[in-house]
């Protein structure tokens, strides 16, 4: 059972009870709007996997034109927000998923996972921090996504 929920700003809130059922919410949620994540933050909270998940509504972008003027409005380029696509969404479930579960039975952290539709500027530090993972928690801290643009700036 899945539940989401969505505010008047550019948020989204879902919760699943499994990593698979999630993507599908997410997917369903993406084909049925036609609009993109701008970003996820998916953490288990018990026996569910909630999400908060970034859009660029009309009305946020509207409201930005109109406080900034369309020249001096932020521009996404600039921001630490990451766009994933739903394969590349379900590759990291899949593969965070594994790694939990390989590390949990003692056969590593799945660092030579290999990613179908995941880009590999996402997957390598990824796979560096894997490498590096002593603890359940190092597992979920290497999948916390940044702009690898802003990231290998130094700006993030």
């Amino acid at each position: 059972m899945s539940k989401q929920r969505q505010n008047v700003s550019n948020l989204l809130y879902f919760e699943c009870l499994s990593m698979s059922e999630l993507y599908d919410c997410l997917k369903n949620w993406q084909d049925k709007n036609g609009e993109g994540f701008l970003s996820l933050n998916i953490q288990q909270d018990g026996d569910k996997f909630c999400c908060i998940a970034v859009i660029n509504s009309v009305e946020v972008q509207e409201t930005k034109d109109a406080k900034y003027g369309e020249a001096d409005a932020p521009k996404h380029s600039n921001s630490s927000m990451l766009s994933l696509s739903a394969d590349e969404i379900k590759d990291l479930a899949l593969w965070y998923d594994r790694s939990r579960q390989w590390f949990l039975k003692g056969k590593g952290t799945a660092v030579d996972w290999e990613c179908k539709h995941l880009r590999e500027e996402i997957a390598a530090p990824i796979r560096v921090k894997l490498a590096m993972a002593k603890t359940e928690q190092d597992i979920m801290n290497a999948f916390e996504l940044r702009n690898p643009k802003l990231a290998s700036d130094g700006k993030v």
